[in-house]
C-alpha cells in the first residue's frame, strides 16, 4: 500500500500506527463492500496541522478513491475541551470561542466514534483525552452501543439542560447548530 502520509507526519498521531490504522479502515472498508451494507457512510476525517500540512493532497487522494468511502475531510484545529493552547501545531479555527449557552449536542445524534481498539465514542472533540467512552465493540455490537444506556443517558442530561454539569460535555463550549 502506497503510504498517503509522509514518516514525518506520524507525529501527528502519538499512540497510533499510521499503517494498521489504515490496514483496519481498508478491511472495514472491504466488508461493508461485501456484505453489502450500503446504507453505512463511512467518513475520513484529519485535522491540518503545520507538520501534515503538506501531506494532505495526497491523503484526500487516497482515501477518495477507496470504495465505500462516503466523504473525505479536513477537521478544524480546536483546542479541545477549552484547555491552553500555544499555536505551536496551527492556527486554531472559530469554534474556538467560548459563550455561556450551551446547546443541546447534535453530535450525540450523529456517527460514533470507533477508536483502534474497540472504544467508542460520541465526541469527535473528545479524540485525545477519551473520557467519553460510550461502549466497546469487542464486547458489543454497533446495534447494542447506539441504543445502550450511556448514550441514553449522555442525551438526556443535554436535553434537560444539565449540560454544564456533566464532566465531559460542561467543559466543552461548542454549540451545534440545529437543521431540519
Amino acid at each position: 500500500m502506497k503510504k498517503p502520509w509522509s514518516d514525518s507526519s506520524a507525529k501527528t498521531m502519538v499512540g497510533l500506527k499510521r499503517d494498521v490504522a489504515y490496514k483496519n479502515i481498508l478491511y472495514f472498508l472491504e466488508k461493508k463492500e461485501k456484505l453489502k451494507v450500503h446504507g453505512l457512510e463511512v467518513a475520513i476525517s484529519a485535522v491540518e496541522t503545520k507538520i501534515n500540512k503538506k501531506d494532505f493532497r495526497d491523503f484526500f487522494r487516497f482515501w477518495k478513491k477507496q470504495k465505500g468511502v462516503f466523504i473525505v475531510q479536513s477537521a478544524e484545529l480546536i483546542d479541545r475541551m477549552g484547555g491552553e493552547y500555544d499555536g505551536n501545531i496551527g492556527e486554531l479555527g472559530p469554534m474556538t470561542q467560548k459563550n455561556n449557552w450551551l446547546s443541546p449536542c447534535r453530535y450525540l445524534w450523529g456517527p460514533l466514534m470507533v477508536y483502534h481498539d474497540g472504544k467508542v465514542g460520541i465526541c469527535c472533540k473528545d479524540n485525545d483525552k477519551r473520557e467519553l467512552i460510550i461502549g466497546d465493540l469487542t464486547r458489543q455490537t454497533v446495534e447494542e452501543v447506539s441504543t445502550g444506556e450511556a448514550l441514553k443517558r449522555l442525551r438526556e442530561c443535554h436535553l434537560s439542560g444539565k449540560r454544564k454539569s456533566h464532566p465531559v460535555c460542561g467543559k466543552c463550549y461548542l454549540n451545534s447548530v440545529w437543521l431540519r
